[in-house]
């Protein structure tokens, strides 16, 4: 987080019923209709780390917020 504070739901995708839309290979998003099982408050200076296997909900803190997202491509 640059600046603000976000609230991002997570939940493992191994929990989530089907996709209420297919995966994009694209854009690398999908997005699911449950309820995260945890809330994680990240404030500025702060960083989550998710994993293919963890769906999670950002953007869901009040508040202009300014972070960066980086995805790093597998091997294979």
């Amino acid at each position: 987080m640059i600046g603000g504070e976000d609230s991002i739901g997570w939940l493992p995708t191994s929990k989530c019923r089907a996709a209420s839309s297919p995966h994009d290979p694209e854009k690398d998003i999908a997005f699911y209709s449950d309820a995260p099982a945890t809330w994680l408050s990240l404030p500025t200076g702060t960083f989550a780390v998710f994993f293919p296997d963890d769906a999670h909900a950002p953007l869901a803190g009040l508040g202009a917020i300014h972070k960066a997202v980086v995805k790093v491509a597998g091997a294979g």
